[in-house]
């Protein structure tokens, strides 16, 4: 966690994962510069980033540190977490197996797979 220009910065674990199956839920509110992003892969949490708005964090570390899989009703909490004020609702995403893109549809713009 830091602070770079004024702007609150926190990663945890692996918020840019390599490999494929993993689930991106992702807030994006781009009027306030404000990017949270939580990764998971079998139903256990990867990695995070929070930009601007560190607001859940606590509980997306509890989850991290507790190693347990992600229950129906915590990922409900972690889409709340997740969702930006502004933004719309939590968006999944997934991850190319090519080129590592970020999608929110069924193929890749950036290397068509």
């Amino acid at each position: 966690s830091t602070k770079i220009a004024g702007i609150h910065l926190l990663c945890l674990g692996d918020p840019n994962p390599s490999e494929k199956p993993a689930d991106v839920l992702l807030g994006v509110d781009e009027d306030q510069g404000i990017y949270k992003k939580i990764v998971l892969k079998n139903h256990h949490i990867t990695g995070s980033l929070f930009i601007a708005d560190l607001r859940g964090k606590e509980k997306v570390t509890q989850f991290m540190e507790r190693g347990a899989p992600i229950s129906a009703s915590e990922r409900a909490v972690i889409q709340e977490i997740v969702k930006v004020e502004g933004g719309g609702p939590a968006l999944p995403m997934t991850i190319c197996p090519i080129c590592k893109m970020e999608l929110s549809q069924s193929s890749c713009p950036a290397c068509t797979q």
